[in-house]
């Protein structure tokens, strides 16, 4: 894992030199998705629903239903509280050293006053959440996108998208230092964020499941989605379709 993230960090290091992250440049004035694949991925989203209908629904329903709201927010705190080194890893790779600071602190505020990570007094403070990926990093580093697809189980994605999730699982901090050894503990991980994501989701989800054209809906809310994260200055929905 270290020598991945050394090489990464020595290589962008050395772009710095001639070129700078995309973050501050302007939308293009039309958003065309690139959706090459998309009979695969109008199935694809089917079979996701199914899957949907079957398992993560009824799974976030119990979770729903046995854990109260309180101690949900508490775990969905937690959570969110490992993923911050992760957070402040990108920021330092695309170079934005003022958001890493400001996702240091909130992860120290956190992890000591909100006794680790279970309360988020970072928030109140004014050291909101500011979520990174090394998707995002490699998108401000330049890297397009790539084709739009729908991924199994996982939802829509880009090919960027996927090599970010890919580096993810060596660059992570939360996965390598911070859970304890043990299967459980990533397994329980992944499924706390799966099923509070699903019942954050919910109205969404059923949305584009029933509608007749949910596709174009998923993909459209995706885009937005994708701008927001890559240009966080100026309005980021602006220049995308309706639907």
């Amino acid at each position: 894992m270290l020598r991945t993230t050394l090489l990464i960090a020595l290589t962008l290091a050395s772009a710095a030199c001639t070129t700078k992250p995309q973050r501050l440049e302007p939308q293009p004035q039309i958003v065309e998705p690139y959706d090459p694949w998309e009979g695969y991925n109008r199935r694809a989203l089917k079979a996701n629903a199914i899957v949907d209908d079957l398992y993560i629904e009824p799974a976030a329903d119990i979770y729903q239903f046995l854990v109260p709201a309180p101690v949900r927010r508490s775990a969905a705190n937690f959570t969110t509280n490992l993923l911050a080194p992760s957070w402040v890893l990108n920021e330092v790779l695309q170079l934005d050293f003022k958001d890493a600071g400001h996702t240091t602190a909130r992860f120290l505020v956190n992890s000591t006053v909100g006794v680790a990570g279970l309360f988020d007094p970072a928030t109140g403070w004014g050291l909101e959440a500011r979520p990174e990926d090394f998707g995002q990093t490699l998108g401000n580093w330049g890297v397009p996108p790539g084709p739009y697809f729908i991924a199994p189980v996982v939802g829509p994605t880009n090919a960027r998208g996927v090599v970010g999730s890919l580096a993810r699982i060596g660059l992570t901090p939360d996965t390598q230092i911070l859970l304890p050894e043990g299967l459980e503990y990533r397994v329980g991980f992944v499924g706390q964020r799966t099923a509070q994501k699903r019942i954050e989701g919910d109205a969404t989800l059923e949305r584009v499941f029933t509608e007749e054209d949910g596709y174009i809906l998923l993909r459209s809310l995706y885009l937005q989605e994708q701008g927001a994260q890559l240009h966080e200055d100026g309005d980021p929905y602006a220049n995308l379709p309706d639907f």
